[in-house]
């Protein structure tokens, strides 16, 4: 499948715009969530990005640049594994680091699947109205 030059640009605009979008969201509760807000914002990412996509599978396909705008650009952006890496390393010499990285990559599976589930369910049951 062949993709056209002018959708390709609009997925690019779009990610650009939801990335700006999320980085800035990102910093902006970094500022205001008092304790790790790195854990915070990551896994509310996973439950959103779970959410979405399994709410998407359900219902009927949105345009390829809101989805990449979404996905890609506002959440990959809203979470970040560079700022995930970078609290490890400050925290190597605190007992918490591997609380920290457990917390993060068990949570991140839990609640990525807790948002899976939640959006197959409120998909399909509005497809079933």
């Amino acid at each position: 499948m062949k993709i056209k030059k002018s959708q390709i640009i609009g997925n690019t605009l779009s990610i650009m715009i939801c990335a700006m979008l999320g980085g800035s969201l990102r910093y902006w509760l970094s500022q205001v969530i008092p304790l790790w807000p790195m854990l915070v914002i990551n896994l509310s990412g996973c439950l959103i990005l779970g959410g979405l996509t399994f709410y998407w599978l359900e219902r009927k396909p949105l345009a390829e640049w809101i989805t990449v705008g979404l996905g890609t650009g506002l959440l990959g952006a809203f979470t970040s594994f560079s700022s995930f890496t970078l609290d490890v390393v400050k925290m190597t010499n605190s007992g918490l680091v591997w609380g920290y990285v457990l917390l993060s990559i068990g949570g991140g599976l839990l609640v990525t699947a807790g948002g899976c589930y939640i959006g197959h369910y409120l998909g399909t049951r509005e497809v079933r109205r």
